[in-house]
């Protein structure tokens, strides 16, 4: 869903998630790839719902870095 779309990216990028920041602005879905899958679900679902009321998201989600494999903690 390019509504979920990720339109700006900053610091250690590849580092934390192990994928470059033009890989991340082109391809809409691909933080499916790294955003564990019972995370994902919250997000979208979190995603969608403050739409009408924009707001910052402090979930903590986790995440597969696409090189090494370590999972991460990001909030």
């Amino acid at each position: 869903n390019t509504a979920l779309a990720i339109t700006d990216v900053s610091g250690d990028v590849k580092g934390i998630l192990g994928v470059t920041p033009d890989l991340i602005l082109n391809q809409p879905k691909v933080w499916e790839q790294f955003i564990l899958p019972s995370d994902l679900i919250k997000l979208i679902k979190r995603v969608r719902r403050i739409r009408s009321k924009p707001r910052k998201i402090t979930e903590e989600i986790r995440i597969r870095n696409q090189i090494s494999g370590e999972h991460r903690v990001l909030i």
